[in-house]
């Protein structure tokens, strides 16, 4: 079985991170790994910018953290991708409860966050099935599903 590992994004390996890509037809899902990237150098330190890794080879990019322009602290999953060549190979299966055992360690948070676009079926079914529910939430256009680490 395939080890699935999250690494932190460095100059060693974030050129690999901007390579990955998602098909054509999910592209307007979800921004380029270059932009997340940036936009954690930058633009944040309450963000985590992670390269999903199946044995050694890097097959997705998640980026994380917390949202404190919110009345309450949030802790959200901003970016979740796997590269196209990588799809249906159950690794976001595999890489989300690390990812979330991740958040809950780094920042004891009680639950996690995500959006996508409505017409996204494809994550609302994924999200869905790992125990995600729809808050009835819209955010700058976007579907708003909440996971309690709780339970």
């Amino acid at each position: 079985m395939v080890a699935i590992t999250l690494q932190n994004i460095t100059k060693d390996n974030w050129q690999q991170a901007i390579k990955l890509k998602v098909a054509e037809s999910q592209k307007n899902f979800v921004a380029p790994n270059w932009y997340s990237i940036i936009e954690v150098l930058f633009n944040s330190d309450d963000f985590e910018s992670r390269g999903i890794y199946a044995d050694d080879v890097m097959v997705g990019y998640v980026m994380y953290g917390l949202d404190d322009e919110k009345s309450e602290p949030e802790y959200w999953i901003v970016r979740l991708m796997i590269g196209e060549d990588h799809q249906k190979k159950g690794y976001g299966r595999q890489a989300l409860p690390l990812i979330l055992a991740e958040m809950q360690a780094r920042y004891q948070c009680d639950a996690v966050f995500l959006s996508f676009e409505p017409e996204n079926t494809v994550a609302r079914d994924f999200y869905l099935s790992e125990g995600f529910v729809d808050t009835g939430r819209v955010e700058y256009g976007e579907t708003v599903f909440r996971y309690d680490l709780k339970s």
